[in-house]
């Protein structure tokens, strides 16, 4: 049978290794976790901005008057905003539009634009949001894992406290 010293020893292992555990949990598993999901959300947003700089581009051509005699001249991206190249276009009401899976498709300016304010809203509502619903249940997780570390810290302390005041009361 085990006296008290021996039983609070044992609760006092056991805390700390529950403590250590969680603590694992959080930083090996909880943190990186959420550190993909930020990275897969930045991700999305950059294409959410990359389609409304678009927008406003084909908001700009459709503003300009051009018959199919005039040449359209604008600044193409051609890598990650860092190298751009002038690009001329003879006839400026039809397109070639990225819609995804590596397919071009020719679209009016109009067609490009209806295109282009589905393909935001697709990304904000399926994508986006899920990711941010992902990320927020993660952060919950974090944060209840956390606070169960801070109580089972404080319990350790407790205990501590405890048995240092039974053993000075018993030595004097």
């Amino acid at each position: 049978m085990m006296n008290d010293d021996q039983d609070s020893v044992f609760n006092k292992d056991l805390l700390q290794q529950q403590l250590s555990n969680y603590a694992g949990l959080v930083e090996n598993v909880l943190k990186p976790q959420l550190l993909i999901a930020e990275q897969a959300a930045n991700r999305i947003r950059q294409e959410i901005r990359d389609y409304q700089e678009l927008g406003q581009l084909l908001q700009q051509l459709n503003m300009t008057d051009t018959t199919a005699t005039s040449t359209t001249t604008t600044m193409v991206d051609l890598g990650y905003q860092t190298i751009f190249c002038q690009a001329s276009k003879s006839s400026g009401r039809m397109l070639l539009v990225h819609v995804g899976m590596g397919f071009h498709v020719e679209l009016t300016i109009s067609e490009a634009q209806a295109f282009v304010l589905k393909r935001i809203q697709y990304l904000q509502n399926t994508r986006l949001h899920p990711q941010q619903r992902n990320m927020d249940e993660i952060q919950e997780h974090i944060t209840s894992a956390t606070d169960l570390l801070l109580q089972l810290q404080q319990e350790i302390t407790r205990n501590s406290q405890r048995n240092d005041n039974t053993t000075n009361g018993l030595g004097q």
